[in-house]
């Protein structure tokens, strides 16, 4: 059994700039490369995007587990969609009953 390298760090932080730039679907491989190509900020990763071109789902994965496991404020995260909300007076909405 061959066990392969780990995903570098650099790679799973263009993807994420890729996905945060809401330009494309992150299924489109060469979309996203070429954003990240665009960026000018990732060249070892566009290299080793197209270098392993079949470990790109697993990146993806990989990506999304470092994600989901940060810590997240989403209004600092996202303020655009959080602007002029206040979340202080929402309503209990299980103190209302059930939504039918």
């Amino acid at each position: 059994m061959t066990t392969q390298d780990p995903i570098p760090d650099e790679v799973l932080d263009a993807l994420e700039a890729a996905r945060e730039t809401n330009e494309t679907n992150m299924l489109g491989r060469q979309s996203v490369m070429k954003i990240i190509s665009d960026l000018d900020e990732y060249p070892a990763a566009v290299l080793w995007l197209y270098d392993n071109d079949r470990r790109y789902m697993e990146a993806l994965t990989a990506m999304g587990e470092r994600l989901a496991a940060e810590p997240k404020d989403d209004e600092e995260r996202y303020p655009d969609q959080y602007a002029g909300v206040d979340f202080g007076d929402e309503p209990d909405a299980e103190a209302d009953g059930p939504v039918r």
